[in-house]
């Protein structure tokens, strides 16, 4: 199972791996339409606060949608990088800019679909070393140091999928937990 690091007040700690799927009910292949294409969503919070509101996701909310869209012709995939990044043997700086370099990618590849849930942290805010080496290796321009200076890793998804593209509102979800 592929584990993730988060960092924590200057420490990277695993996040356990996700719960067990739910099975969605699958039509025959004679009688499901046939998939005509895959649209994705990228879920998007802070790793620590948001587990409960992840994990209902995953099991209860997008197995339906999933099973929604799949009646109509349609296949939904969600990417949580909660799942799927193993930044193992890598120091705080690069695996910081590993994290930040894949949610932009597949940022990306989602737009102009995103969930975004909001909750009681800020996020882990990037050294300037891991911005300057995000921004070498990653973003081909768009963004500065400066830019990213002292914003969470959730603020910079949150900018970069919903603030640089007009007229995306209306693909984008934000839930705000109560305090």
């Amino acid at each position: 199972t592929a584990v993730i690091k988060e960092r924590s007040e200057g420490v990277w700690v695993d996040t356990p791996p996700p719960p067990a799927p739910v099975s969605v009910p699958v039509k025959a292949a004679s009688d499901a339409p046939k998939l005509s294409k895959v649209i994705e969503y990228f879920i998007s919070s802070t790793f620590r606060d948001m587990q409960a509101e992840r994990d209902a996701l995953h099991n209860y909310v997008l197995p339906e949608i999933k099973r929604y869209a799949n009646e109509r012709g349609e296949d939904i995939g969600f990417i949580d990088l909660r799942w799927g990044i193993n930044a193992d043997n890598k120091n705080s700086d690069e695996n910081m800019a590993k994290v930040l370099s894949v949610c932009l990618q597949d940022i990306d590849r989602c737009r102009p679909q995103m969930i975004i849930l909001l909750g009681d942290r800020y996020g882990s805010i990037p050294s300037v070393e891991t911005l300057h080496n995000f921004i070498i290796r990653s973003t081909d321009g768009i963004y500065s140091e400066t830019d990213l200076q002292n914003k969470s890793v959730t603020e910079i998804e949150i900018t970069h999928g919903v603030f640089r593209q007009q007229d995306i509102c209306d693909n984008v979800t934000i839930c705000i937990r109560e305090p």
